[in-house]
């Protein structure tokens, strides 16, 4: 069974079992056990969520937005899941002393636990926060909190402050001129400032793939969707490659229940959907900054780097798009 249809049957058993959830966190991680090569365990899912939900407060973050994805995460580890979340609510504390709570720092103190050695979380808080206030101090309104996830994986990198914020600026101010709302803007700058391609180049490719691609009849959206045209524009192939490989799983997609008829996903949906299949299937070539924070963190390699920041941009756009919907159902 190929990615594409393994994210249809996980869709289909999320759907049956989660029917109340918000639908595009239930693509998302429909497509996230689909990028692992694994079937969802919607027992599995449910006790995960149990065990968060036993495990925290009433109010807790942890039953926000990042809920489902972080207890679908949880159920996917080969590893026992009750001690990775020990020790993901030990640096969620962490990250909360420096930022305050917000429904985005469940999901990076996941990031950072699967990430880094334990005797290394202080120095990724400081250089996180390090990060975060120069982002913020280049763009102080387009900065907020949902920008901590992607500070946390400059964090990681060894990339020196100066010059990280200074790939995200010159990414950023390259592409100012193209459609794409400034939010979303920002957020693809961050992606594309993790790539070590030169920035004039990647910079290029995703214009040279979102033309490509609107040639072809698909007019991919210009939000927040877009963060993952970035991670497919640092791939080492050719853009003609990446615009066949979307057309090809969108043509797929759009033959698929939920994806087609009136009633089916809107056409920037399932671009979105495409896009993020395919980035999942060249998540292992993405190349990114080798890491080495120190000697000691051996375990630490640029393909988790890049594994992370293509689900994190995915995770940006459905929830993003999750938001949207929320709002025009209510």
């Amino acid at each position: 069974m190929n990615t594409e249809q393994l994210f249809i049957k996980n869709r289909d058993l999320l759907n049956e079992k989660f029917s109340f959830e918000n639908r595009e966190i239930l693509l998302l991680c429909a497509s996230i056990a689909a990028s692992k090569q694994k079937e969802v365990s919607c027992d599995k899912i449910k006790e995960c969520k149990q065990y968060i939900k036993d495990n925290t407060g009433w109010f807790s973050v942890f039953r926000g937005k990042s809920y489902f994805t972080l207890a679908t995460l949880l159920s996917l580890l080969d590893e026992d899941y009750r001690a990775v979340f020990g020790k993901v609510k030990k640096t969620f504390e962490g990250l909360k002393e420096q930022f305050g709570s917000s429904d985005y720092l469940p999901m990076t103190a996941y990031f950072i636990t699967q990430t880094v050695e334990e005797d290394q979380y202080g120095q990724v808080f400081r250089r996180t926060k390090e990060f975060y206030q120069a982002m913020k101090e280049k763009h102080r309104f387009l900065t907020g909190r949902e920008d901590v996830s992607f500070a946390a994986l400059f964090a990681i990198s060894d990339l020196s402050i100066t010059s990280g914020v200074g790939e995200m600026e010159a990414c950023y101010t390259s592409l100012r001129k193209t459609s794409i709302t400034m939010d979303a803007l920002q957020t693809l700058s961050h992606v594309l400032a993790l790539a070590p391609m030169v920035q004039r180049e990647k910079c290029e490719r995703v214009v040279a793939i979102l033309d490509g691609l609107r040639s072809k009849g698909i007019k991919y959206g210009m939000d927040s969707e877009t963060a993952v045209i970035g991670i497919l524009a640092s791939i080492e192939i050719p853009v003609e490659e990446v615009i066949q490989a979307i057309m090809e799983k969108d043509s797929f997609l759009k033959e698929q229940k939920g994806f087609k008829g009136f009633f089916g996903s809107s056409n920037r949906e399932r671009f979105m959907h495409a896009a993020m299949l395919v980035s999942y299937q060249y998540a292992n070539e993405i190349p990114v900054y080798n890491v080495g924070l120190t000697a000691s963190i051996t375990s630490v390699t640029s393909m988790v780097i890049a594994q992370e920041a293509a689900m994190m941009a995915a995770m940006s756009a459905s929830m993003a798009a999750a938001a949207a919907s929320t709002q025009t159902n209510s």
